[in-house]
């Protein structure tokens, strides 16, 4: 029982219980302790097996339920690892890609800004000068503003519903 164990005990803490069920069963309880205790991946890691049998059934299946538990758990594990490595691993490329595109733009802005000669200064100077609504007309139209030209009243009834309609 405890050859089958010692994979498991080698990483993490183990805890036996064993107690007495009902017509004359043994329970056998096999708990990992976490090793770290805010990580939703390593609770999946601590699974406990539960067995009850006869001592006659413990001594001939435990042994076998214990090393595919124990192998189960490993191999959980180790590729929880694998998955932890390959994530950190993309992370790291996609920052440096990042990172690539970033000082691309950062050239392309800064070698296409053409100089300002000291009499576009001037220009620039003057029209921040001017008041907004005389450099960029504005293309919104309002609820309130006043109709381009006033609709005139027909004298005719028939014109006139026609206009209104």
């Amino acid at each position: 029982m405890f050859t089958e164990l010692a994979p498991l005990l080698a990483d993490r803490t183990l805890l036996l219980t064993l107690s007495a069920a009902p017509g004359g069963t043994i329970r056998v309880n096999v708990i990992p302790k976490c090793r770290k205790e805010n990580d939703a991946a390593e609770k999946a890691l601590t699974t406990p097996l539960s067995v009850t049998g006869t001592a006659a059934e413990l001594d001939r299946h435990f042994p076998a339920q214990l090393t595919s538990y124990v192998q189960s758990i490993i191999e959980t594990d180790s590729t929880l690892n694998h998955i932890r490595e390959a994530h950190k691993a993309a992370v790291k490329e996609l920052e440096a890609e990042n990172k690539k595109a970033l000082d691309a733009k950062r050239k392309t802005n800064t070698s296409s800004k053409p100089v300002a000669k000291a009499d576009d200064k001037a220009e620039v100077k003057d029209a921040e000068k001017k008041p907004a609504e005389s450099r960029i007309p504005s293309p919104v139209v309002s609820l309130f503003d006043e109709p381009p030209e006033p609709i005139a009243a027909a004298a005719d009834p028939k014109t006139a519903e026609q206009v209104t309609a």
